[in-house]
């Protein structure tokens, strides 16, 4: 019997500053399952593969007891082939986060390889978009959610949005934030010094640049 999934369509989870400083901070609570779940996600725009490590996988194994499996077919290589297998053995993922668009969402829903997960998303938060997802369904299904797209939101679809909801944040190495004692962080004026922090902690790289806390230069290691 092949295994049904989750879909992810478009892209991967995007993250804005203040989230991501957020996460950071997060209560710990017993996790929910005792025993540690393995679960694939097949990224097709992942450029690492492998146990996800950092400070979100930190989150995910303390909150849920899981580890997640990065199948990365830009780091396979091959184009499509990978995709291709895995879909033809029925097990692309447990979480699958590829382009829905081209009758893709349409071939994984007749392929049995996602599932409906209007069960799960019942009275949750992300169906506030509950409009944009049933859209982004309609042209396989007019009742089940088989894929919640990356790319929404409330704003005007008129308005720029990089003021409000910026595309991308910023990235710090985990381990020297947590080496000199993770401080907390409100706003993005709070994020100067603690790069200066890291980067006093860390003068010189592994292969004996000089580091910066950020950088537009050619030379050096930015943090």
């Amino acid at each position: 019997m092949k295994k049904k999934h989750i879909l992810t369509a478009a892209a991967a989870v995007l993250c804005v500053a203040a989230a991501l400083l957020a996460g950071l901070h997060y209560k710990k609570r017993e996790p929910i399952y005792e025993e540690t779940l393995m679960i694939d996600v097949f990224d097709a725009l992942a450029n690492d593969q492998g146990i996800q490590s950092g400070w979100f996988a930190k989150i995910v194994k303390d909150k849920f007891n899981m580890e997640l499996n990065i199948i990365a077919p830009n780091v396979a290589g091959g184009g499509n082939t990978l995709y291709e297998t895995r879909a033809a053995a029925g097990n692309l993922g447990d979480l699958i986060i590829c382009d829905g668009s081209n009758n893709n969402l349409r071939d994984l829903v007749t392929a049995g390889l996602v599932m409906d997960m209007s069960e799960f998303l019942e009275d949750k938060d992300i169906m506030k978009y509950e409009t944009a997802i049933r859209s982004y369904n309609d042209p396989v299904s007019e009742t089940a959610i088989y894929a919640i797209p990356s790319e929404i939101s409330l704003n005007s679809c008129v308005k720029p949005s990089e003021n409000t909801e910026p595309t991308f944040g910023p990235y710090l190495r985990y381990d020297l934030y947590t080496a000199i004692g993770a401080p907390q962080m409100e706003t993005l004026e709070d994020l100067l010094p603690v790069l200066k922090q890291m980067q006093e902690a860390y003068p010189v790289s592994e292969s004996g640049n000089k580091t910066y806390g950020f950088s537009f230069l050619r030379t050096g290691t930015a943090i």
